[in-house]
């Protein structure tokens, strides 16, 4: 089962964001967190697949946190999507330099856009799990021989 940790101070926001990946995408488990300081906690306990990141939480900027977790070689893998309002150039171009792999500005359509994603970063690496094993059972397969 993939998993989806919601990093969302709107309580709102991150109810309308896991009840929109469990009708649209098969076997995700999602969390919420409201604050930054929970969410690095909660990054070890639950192993995401995928982080989706408010930047303005009450404690902590998203992009601090979203700095931390690429940085440190056990989370550096989980996929980060950033969800805000900030829809400044600036603030775009800090997320990706502290690591944030997509950006999805809030808006109207902005859960299904996030949903999409989400479903597409699964998909994808899922597919590369898959090649991965086919590729280490032909290998085993031919030493066998």
């Amino acid at each position: 089962m993939s998993k989806v940790l919601v990093i969302e101070d709107s309580l709102t926001q991150a109810i309308a964001i896991c009840k929109t990946l469990a009708e649209l995408v098969v076997g995700v488990e999602t969390t919420i967190v409201s604050t930054g300081a929970v969410a690095l906690r909660t990054l070890h306990e639950f192993q995401p697949d995928i982080v989706v990141l408010d930047l303005n939480l009450p404690d902590m900027n998203g992009i601090e946190i979203s700095r931390k977790l690429k940085s440190s070689l056990a989370t550096r893998h989980i996929a980060v999507i950033v969800h805000s309002v900030e829809s400044r150039l600036a603030v775009f171009n800090s997320a990706f330099e502290a690591g944030a792999d997509y950006y999805i500005p809030k808006g109207d359509n902005s859960v299904k856009n996030l949903t999409s994603l989400v479903r597409g970063i699964l998909r994808r690496n899922g597919s590369l799990a898959e090649t991965a094993t086919k590729i280490s059972s032909s290998v085993q397969m031919e030493r066998a021989s």
